[in-house]
């Protein structure tokens, strides 16, 4: 039996960015990602609803991948149209993409926070 290797310490009041704003600020605790509660429920509210709207084009897309049909290409084209779209409202509105969020958000749950 091995030994599990010891949990790098997590840094606790980190200069932060929050991803809905764009304000710094400083985490008091060691995965917190957004400056309010409010901003974290306005992020996910809205990845909700965009959610909701994309699943069914990725199921249609997904579905008919390996047949090619006409309605996989469809589903394709407007789900890259809704991500433009939704890329284009967030750089608009100063956000960060949802890959770099997700990506840190990960990072915070199994490692040390160091930025």
């Amino acid at each position: 039996m091995t030994a599990k290797s010891p949990r790098p310490p997590r840094i606790v009041n980190a200069a932060r960015t929050c991803p809905e704003c764009g304000a710094g600020f400083t985490a008091h605790h060691g995965r917190q990602l957004f400056c309010t509660p409010g901003h974290q429920t306005a992020f996910h509210q809205r990845n909700a609803r965009r959610g909701k709207v994309a699943l069914p084009l990725l199921q249609v897309w997904r579905r008919g991948k390996n047949g090619r049909t006409e309605d996989t290409a469809y589903a394709f084209q407007q789900l890259c149209a809704l991500a433009d779209m939704w890329n284009a409202e967030d750089r608009t509105a100063g956000r960060r993409p949802d890959l770099t969020v997700t990506t840190k958000r990960l990072s915070l749950w199994n490692f040390a926070d160091v930025t």
